[in-house]
């Protein structure tokens, strides 16, 4: 039985609460720098817009970024990466940008001052524990009567990711004609799979170190057909500390750093 928060197709039946995130994020940010602006203490503090798929390893670098520059404190602000961006162009402010995809970053660039890739988005199949049997390759998802659970393509990156990815496979007409629901974010890939609505999902490879992913089954998809997502790095000309910025920017493409993403489950990028 499917979850009522679902249904066949590209649209999820969501009941849509009075005050969303997206409509709060704006207010939260601009009660961020107003704290600071009028504080007792002339403290640095830069506004940092991550995509909230990348908590773990951001968080742990902020840590490590202020041991380092401890008269420079980050404010964090956690949301979608499109979420961010119109919040950004909302409320023109910000001084950094990590967003889960490349494609965010282009569609923002007259607000970005200067980027780089951190890291990578890495896509695989989330197997539920009772279709471990079943499922063990990239290849049994074309497999008759598999439930095959994928994000919405407006909605989540992973969902334009994933047709991308079936498109490209031998079997490709076989898989897609398994997909049985389209969930609004990624973390709900992996709600259905617990809650038994799915056999499988394909989401990020570093969902599987979150508490929530734990039991699923990780199966790797082809290289051939695999489409690892960039991970980036912006300083946003509505920066008004854009020296103290592009610290943090380049701190996130060090060696450290990277030894986090990977750590994290992310894809590291080659800094030679």
């Amino acid at each position: 039985m499917i979850s009522k928060k679902y249904r066949y197709g590209d649209s999820p039946i969501v009941k849509k609460p009075v005050l969303s995130a997206a409509m709060l994020l704006p207010f939260f940010m601009i009660m961020i720098l107003l704290f600071h602006a009028c504080g007792p203490e002339p403290e640095k503090t830069l506004v940092v817009c991550a995509c909230k798929g990348l908590r773990m390893p951001v968080k742990e670098l902020i840590t490590r970024f202020e041991r380092k520059h401890p008269d420079i404190r980050i404010e964090t602000v956690y949301a979608g990466s499109m979420i961010l961006l119109r919040t950004i162009q909302k409320t023109q402010m910000g001084d950094v940008f990590i967003s889960g995809d490349r494609q965010t970053i282009e569609r923002g660039r007259r607000f970005i001052e200067y980027f780089r890739p951190v890291a990578y988005h890495i896509p695989v199949v989330a197997v539920a524990e009772r279709s471990r049997v079943t499922i063990s390759s990239f290849e049994d998802l074309a497999r008759k009567g598999v439930r095959l659970a994928l994000g919405n393509t407006k909605m989540c990156v992973i969902g334009r990711v994933a047709d991308a990815i079936i498109a490209g496979s031998k079997t490709g007409r076989a898989i897609g004609a398994n997909v049985v629901m389209r969930a609004p974010d990624p973390v709900e890939l992996i709600a259905v799979l617990r809650e038994g609505d799915a056999d499988a999902a394909i989401i990020w490879k570093d969902m599987f170190n979150w508490p929530m992913a734990e039991g699923l089954a990780e199966v790797e998809i082809p290289r051939g057909i695999s489409h690892p997502e960039e991970v980036d790095a912006a300083v946003l000309r509505t920066s008004t500390q854009k020296a103290d910025a592009r610290l943090f920017v380049d701190f996130l493409c060090s060696s450290e750093a990277g030894a986090a993403f990977r750590k994290n489950g992310f894809g590291v990028v080659d800094m030679r």
